[in-house]
């Protein structure tokens, strides 16, 4: 009988630590991609574009696209990344749809490399991906689906 509780407890015991570890994991991990999403904080811009994000809270970023001068607004977007339950999104606010439109990071590629931030859609129309490539002062954004990408290159402003 005492071997039956010993083992009845070891197995407790064990499950227990091991959720532990995993949810441990599972934050630290966390915690290490809000910090890495802060590379988004700041204005970014080319001829024509600016792209601005700021950080609201430990899982929120905001930002906006504006295409455009001084006199003219050719177009706008509002921006947002967040994290949701363990997976992270980015939601575009456009206007030519009522609601926002949400891409999921691929944490898979994240993994490979912690300055790409890879958001996908596969059932909106286009993009079905966002790809955000930082490399210190620059951004790289391409926007696509398997037939057709668009790259925008961003300084720091």
């Amino acid at each position: 009988m005492a071997r039956k509780q010993f083992s009845k407890s070891a197995i407790l015991f064990i499950s227990l630590f091991s959720a532990f570890w995993v949810y441990t994991a599972v934050e630290l991990y966390n915690n290490k991609v809000n910090s890495q999403l802060e590379v988004f904080v700041g204005d970014w811009k080319n001829d024509s574009t600016l792209e601005s994000w700021s950080q609201l809270n430990d899982k929120t970023f905001e930002g906006f696209m504006f295409v455009g001068d001084q006199e003219d607004t050719i177009y706008y977007e509002s921006l947002k990344i967040t994290k949701m339950k363990d997976d992270y999104f980015y939601f575009a606010y456009t206007p030519q749809h009522p609601m926002p439109i949400p891409f999921k990071l691929d944490m898979n590629q994240h993994l490979i490399d912690n300055q790409i931030f890879n958001f996908k859609n596969p059932n909106h129309d286009f993009p079905k991906f966002i790809k955000y490539q930082f490399n210190k002062d620059s951004l790289y954004v391409i926007i696509g689906d398997s037939s057709k990408t668009v790259k925008f290159e961003f300084k720091k402003y």
